[in-house]
């Protein structure tokens, strides 16, 4: 609750209460947590400084104990973040500016390396995004192999897609490029799907439009033919008597030659 509210001396306080007791009972995974709980605190209270020191303290620690890899990289990584921001702002520990990034760049390295080992993508992806921060004003070449691989590793992580990665990506690192990546994605679909749906619309008006088409040229042609069947019948009934008469008249012409002989 102090933290959401913004009390971060408070929470500050707190938690180096529990890492203290944790120091007190030896737990190696508890002071690891509370290290790191602690270095999280003073980086989002943007105090590098601290969290440097606090990291510092934790690294030598998994150092000197062994078998804490995974917390050594982490640790490595957090204090990778830190000495960044301190060479930012160029102050807190009195080194230069490029002295406090080339620290950062020589923890981010050892990280990624110890993630690529353990196989953690999660971690090492953060470990070169933290490489190229740290290069790509000064080496921009190796700055654009650590990109790369930052890339790779993503595509990699997109590709799982399980619930549970993209639960912890989103909890450790943030996944809104993903997120970018899936409603382009998405939003393509429904362009495809509108697309097909607006042609098939348009095919059935077509077909109705033919259709109508069609029976008004049907209807029209019979209508012609029924007019062009009235004229015929009209015209036979016109001829039908002068016919008739032209015959008889011929019947009659026989007849009256053979009286006049």
């Amino acid at each position: 609750n102090s933290v959401r509210q913004g009390r971060y001396p408070e929470a500050i306080g707190y938690a180096r209460q529990v890492y203290d007791l944790d120091m007190e009972s030896g737990d190696e995974e508890r002071i690891s947590m509370s290290l790191n709980t602690l270095a999280g605190l003073y980086i989002s209270a943007r105090q590098p400084q601290e969290a440097e020191k606090a990291l510092t303290t934790a690294i030598d620690y998994f150092r000197e104990h062994g078998g804490q890899q995974q917390s050594l990289a982490i640790s490595l990584n957090q204090r990778g973040k830190a000495r960044l921001a301190l060479a930012l702002n160029a102050d807190g520990t009195g080194a230069t500016k490029s002295q406090l990034t080339e620290q950062a760049k020589a923890d981010f390295r050892e990280a990624a390396e110890l993630l690529a080992e353990m196989g953690d993508r999660y971690g090492e992806m953060h470990a070169r995004q933290g490489l190229y921060e740290c290069l790509y004003q000064t080496e921009p070449d190796s700055a654009r192999l650590e990109m790369d691989r930052f890339l790779l590793l993503r595509d990699s992580l997109y590709d799982m897609a399980s619930a549970e990665s993209l639960a912890r990506y989103n909890a450790e690192f943030g996944n809104d490029f993903l997120q970018e990546e899936i409603t382009a994605e998405r939003s393509a679909r429904q362009r495809i799907v509108t697309g097909i749906v607006v042609g098939l619309v348009l095919l059935c008006m077509a077909i109705v439009v033919l259709l109508r088409y069609m029976r008004r040229y049907r209807r029209k042609q019979q209508q012609r033919m029924r007019q062009l069947m009235e004229l015929i019948e009209t015209n036979r009934e016109k001829t039908a008597p002068e016919a008739s008469a032209e015959q008889n008249g011929q019947q009659e012409q026989p007849q009256q030659e053979e009286r006049q002989e």
